[in-house]
């Protein structure tokens, strides 16, 4: 399939990765990895190339019909680990540069369509854009049309190198008059490099943990079809070495952060009724991961499935009624996503309508105010998981908050001219934020 149509077209990745199954349900797992690896390569440069042809919907439907490689890969690894009693940090660090590529991609490249409309204002790159975008497209078309007749084949596999070439040169020119592109550009390659350039931006005494849910897939224990379950899987990542650390079933982590959740929104229930689940979520994530987080202050965390609706910071330590950063000198951090880190380390180049020291302060909002539902004009209401409107009441205390922040903000940047305003009670209107955002360097929400 990688002679005849390349490794881009998207049943060259089907073809490896329907043979990597075939392996794998007969036991043949060192045979699967390396097809499966081969499928989830393909499958992801081929995601990098379409999606600056694809609207941001279009983008998440691909993605989502690509994730099952990754899964897979991730399957069939884990398989080795316990065939192999444990895989030394390499191979560790093999595993996580599809992970690390794979999670959040969208939004990675959201950050690259940024750039792009960034640079429609700049007479030298706005031109290596739109050849570059057109050559995306006429590529992709291509490749998704393979002759019917054998002796056009070859015409047609010259032509995509002539514009795969067209495309490189467009990319090194643009690489080299706008280091963000380049940044961005590189972030987007599944290779080793990328996994050492984030240890290296990695402060010191600090690691990263990024977690992932996917679909683990076990061989049954006699015939019949594969066994289906949602795991977490947590790769810890220290300056020097890359370990895997598998978190076991979602589920379990679900329902246990579903209880504390449900004890937590009682204020009235005694303190200790919640204190169960915590000592249960601490068994089931922090147990696994601290051996492997000697000597960290500065932790990086990047959640996802139902770690996303915990706060790490709220886990018990090792002692009755403390915390664990009660009892270690532990600052914690959310990173979405992890590829974007040295994106996030940039100093700020932020030029706005009201200058690079400004704020924008949301609090106080008046929910229930006239033109506040659905049917009015310029505000979105809330909806549950069901759709209806949800009743949301004033938050008392968010006034005094954007108060003592703008009031701090300015002090802090009155030399730079800092200029802070805010938007509260009736004039927080959704198409009022969406108008004063864009000119403002800082943003703080104090919101449901």
């Amino acid at each position: 399939a990688t002679r005849f149509l390349g490794e881009r077209h998207p049943d060259t990745a089907t073809i490896s990765n329907n043979l990597a199954g075939v392996h794998w349900s007969l036991g043949q797992y060192s045979k699967a990895e390396p097809l499966y690896q081969q499928a989830l390569v393909s499958s992801q440069r081929l995601l990098v190339e379409t999606f600056g042809i694809l609207s941001e919907r279009e983008q998440l439907a691909f993605e989502a019909n690509s994730r099952s490689r990754l899964d897979s890969y991730l399957a069939i690894t884990a398989s080795l680990d316990q065939k192999r009693a444990a895989r030394d940090a390499e191979s560790a660090a093999d595993v996580y540069r599809f992970v690390l590529l794979g999670k959040g991609i969208v939004t990675a490249q959201q950050a690259f369509i940024r750039v792009q409309l960034r640079a429609q204002n700049s007479p030298e790159l706005a031109p290596l854009f739109k050849k570059l975008q057109e050559n995306s497209s006429q590529l992709q078309t291509l490749r998704f049309a393979p002759p019917t007749q054998p002796e056009k084949l070859e015409t047609w596999r010259q032509e995509i190198a002539r514009l795969e070439e067209e495309r490189n040169a467009a990319q090194q020119k643009l690489a080299a008059r706008s280091d963000e592109f380049r940044a961005l550009q590189e972030s987007l390659q599944a290779d080793a490099k990328q996994v050492k350039k984030l240890q290296a931006l990695l402060p010191a005494k600090s690691a990263l943990v990024d977690v992932l849910e996917y679909t683990h897939y076990s061989l049954p224990a006699k015939k019949g079809w594969l066994h289906q379950e949602q795991r977490l899987v947590a790769f810890v990542v220290r300056t020097d070495r890359v370990t895997r650390v598998d978190l076991g079933p979602a589920a379990a982590i679900r329902d246990t952060i579903a209880e504390w959740r449900q004890v937590a929104a009682e204020p009235d229930r005694p303190h200790t009724n919640g204190w169960k689940p915590l000592q249960t979520l601490r068994e089931l994530v922090w147990n696994r991961l601290e051996p492997h987080l000697n000597n960290v202050e500065t932790l990086l965390v990047s959640p996802d499935g139902p770690l996303c609706q915990f706060p790490l910071a709220a886990l018990p330590g090792s002692k009755p009624d403390t915390y664990l950063i009660e009892e270690r000198p532990l600052a914690i951090a959310v990173v979405p996503v992890p590829q974007l880190l040295e994106q996030l380390l940039l100093p700020a180049k932020v030029e706005t309508a009201k200058g690079k020291e400004s704020m924008l302060l949301v609090g106080a909002v008046a929910y229930d105010a006239p033109g506040g539902s659905s049917r009015g004009v310029g505000r979105s209401a809330a909806r549950d998981t069901r759709g209806a409107f949800l009743q949301l009441p004033k938050l008392e205390n968010c006034l005094g908050e954007i108060l003592r922040i703008k009031d701090s903000f300015e002090r802090r940047y009155k030399r730079e001219g800092g200029v802070a305003d805010e938007l509260r009670d009736e004039e927080a209107t959704e198409s009022a934020f969406r108008r004063e955002a864009p000119k403002h360097a800082w943003l703080h929400l104090a919101t449901h």
